[in-house]
């Protein structure tokens, strides 16, 4: 984790993840009129489509989760609390993620349950979720032939 982050989020802060050179994941984040701080998240190979970003508001508040698809076409998801180090993991293996996925965390309802949208093998509409710190889930929401690119949620 760079220097440059305090255990403390401030208001108006912005957050940008993104797919860097030769496929790595960069993270940057910047106080209101503030300098800009980097962190390479994971290296070369690590990041096959666009990054899913969400700053938590609540359990644990300020945390950055961030979904994106990983090699061989398997989905990845990291997380940082303010001013922790990123931890990664493979929620899906190979041949489970064809575009970029789409995550949200939930203020309510239950709060603090991440909820990751993806197109699946066979343009499938598949659905991974977890409350705060416990297991993955998943289900095929909607089946082959349905989905033909990166969901919105």
């Amino acid at each position: 984790m760079d220097p440059g982050r305090r255990n403390e989020r401030p208001a108006g802060e912005a957050d940008i993840a993104v797919r860097g050179p030769a496929s790595s994941l960069r993270y940057y984040h910047a106080a209101t009129g503030g300098r800009w701080h980097e962190d390479t998240i994971a290296g070369p190979g690590a990041a096959y489509s666009a990054p899913s970003l969400f700053v938590r508001s609540a359990d644990p508040k300020g945390e950055a989760d961030i979904a994106v698809q990983g090699p061989g076409n398997s989905l990845r998801y990291y997380h940082a609390a303010i001013g922790g180090r990123w931890h990664g993991a493979y929620l899906a293996g190979s041949r489970t993620t064809y575009a970029a996925p789409s995550l949200y965390v939930r203020s309510a309802d239950p709060e603090g349950e991440a909820d990751i949208a993806v197109q699946g093998r066979a343009n499938s509409l598949d659905y991974y979720w977890s409350a705060a710190g416990g297991p993955w889930n998943v289900a095929t929401i909607a089946g082959f032939g349905t989905t033909f690119g990166s969901p919105r949620a």
